[in-house]
């Protein structure tokens, strides 16, 4: 009979639980209705739509900015190693041999050239103007 009475005693806690969830329930699927009249799924899926039209425009920029020109697209990721190596062997030859003097075109400072000399030379006694010229008598 113990286990009669247990058996009782535990089918109605459960008959208490599900009542109990199913109020919860009743009580969240009236919140959610009151919720869902404040969503709407057209609007929501005009979102979307603005979204992936978003994106899409975003990857035709990124493809637009990926474009290489004159620049084939078989290139050999091989041929561009050896290129390096051989551009790095003439450069450590250069320095072996020091021609690795900066060309006078990369320099920061250039030499300013002499200033040009008078077509004839000037008697001591001569007048000139402020820009060295001869004046000329009145």
């Amino acid at each position: 009979m113990a286990w009669n009475m247990e058996q009782a005693s535990f089918a109605h806690e459960n008959i208490k639980t599900a009542i109990n969830t199913s109020q919860a329930m009743k009580g969240g699927t009236a919140a959610l209705k009151a919720e869902m009249k404040n969503v709407s799924i057209d609007d929501i899926e005009d979102n979307l739509d603005d979204m992936a039209d978003l994106l899409d425009m975003t990857n035709e920029i990124q493809e637009a900015m990926a474009r290489s020109y004159g620049v084939s697209d078989d290139i050999d990721e091989a041929d561009l190693d050896d290129e390096l190596a051989a551009i790095d062997e003439q450069l450590a030859l250069d320095d072996e041999l020091g021609e690795s003097e900066t060309p006078a075109y990369l320099q920061d400072e250039v030499a300013a050239p002499e200033a040009p000399q008078p077509a004839r030379p000037i008697s001591s006694n001569e007048q000139v103007d402020e820009f060295g010229l001869p004046m000329v008598a009145n």
